[in-house]
């Protein structure tokens, strides 16, 4: 939301304005840095590699079947997605962009 993170990078420019922002990663992460630049403010997004995505790159919420993915394998294969390909393979199967800072 546009709104939102306008609200936190004008804060961090008043009081934090060497230290990075770290903020949920979205699919349209370049617009937020742009906005978030306008302030001097850098951005950093995080993910999850533990965690499944929903399409619009909001995490599957931990009550819901399958939010969590506890084999080695599952969370080394969606590292390597993230890191390599910048993107992420949503809970229904779908690839989105998804770049990752932490």
């Amino acid at each position: 939301n546009d709104e939102v993170c306008i609200t936190l990078v004008e804060a961090m420019s008043k009081v934090a304005p060497s230290l990075p922002l770290v903020v949920m990663a979205v699919p349209n992460h370049e617009k937020y840095r742009a906005l978030a630049a306008d302030y001097g403010i850098q951005l950093w997004f995080e993910t999850f590699v533990s965690r499944d995505y929903y399409q619009d790159g909001r995490l599957v919420p931990r009550n819901v079947p399958g939010s969590s993915n506890h084999e080695p394998t599952q969370i080394r294969s969606q590292a390597r997605q993230m890191i390599g390909e910048r993107s992420v393979t949503t809970l229904d199967g779908q690839v989105i962009p998804l770049h990752a800072d932490t």
